[in-house]
C-alpha cells in the first residue's frame, strides 16, 4: 500500500488534522517557486512554509507547508522525505484533482503517502490547495502504525 486514506471515528484525530493555520488571507503567504531537486523548475507548484502541529507525533525531521499546484505534477519521488501527510483545502474535491500512485487513482481529504513510490498529482478545474507535512527521518509504514495506533 502506498496511500491511507485518513478516515477514521475518532474525532480526536479528525480535529487534529482538520485544522487549518489561522492565515487571514492565503495570498499573503511567502509563495515561493518549487525546484524539484533544487534545481528543475516545476511549472505550477508554489509553495509556503507554514508553522504548524502535526496531527499525530513525529519522531525526526519534519516541515510543514501549504502547496499550491495550478498545473498537473509530473511523474516523481519526493527528495529526501520518506512520507507525507497531505491534507487538501480545496472545498470541492471533485474540481481540484486527484493524486496518482502505483497506476491508481486517489481522491481524498486527508492521507498518509508513502512519496519514495513514483506519483504524481492531477490538476483539474481549480489550483490544488493542499496543507504538507513532509517527513524526513520516518518510513510510511511506521507514520501508518503509529496513526493506527494513536486513533484507530
Amino acid at each position: 500500500m502506498a496511500i491511507t486514506s485518513i478516515k477514521t471515528k475518532d474525532t480526536r484525530f479528525s480535529k487534529r488534522l482538520n485544522w487549518k493555520p489561522q492565515i487571514q488571507d492565503w495570498r499573503a503567504l511567502d509563495w515561493q517557486q518549487y525546484y524539484h531537486h533544487g534545481n528543475e523548475i516545476v511549472e505550477g507548484y508554489l509553495y509556503a512554509r507554514i508553522n504548524v502541529t502535526p496531527p499525530i507525533k513525529i519522531k525526526g525531521r519534519w516541515n510543514a507547508k501549504v502547496i499550491k499546484i495550478s498545473k498537473t505534477i509530473p511523474w516523481h519521488r519526493d527528495w529526501s522525505t520518506k512520507c507525507a501527510i497531505n491534507t487538501v483545502l480545496n472545498k470541492d474535491l471533485s474540481k481540484a484533482g486527484h493524486f496518482e500512485i502505483n497506476n491508481e487513482k486517489h481522491w481524498y481529504r486527508s492521507a498518509i503517502l508513502d512519496v519514495t513510490k513514483k506519483h504524481r498529482a492531477v490538476v483539474y478545474d481549480e489550483p490544488r490547495l493542499i496543507i504538507k507535512i513532509s517527513i524526513f527521518d520516518e518510513d510510511y509504514e511506521t507514520i501508518c502504525e503509529r496513526f493506527a495506533s494513536q486513533f484507530m
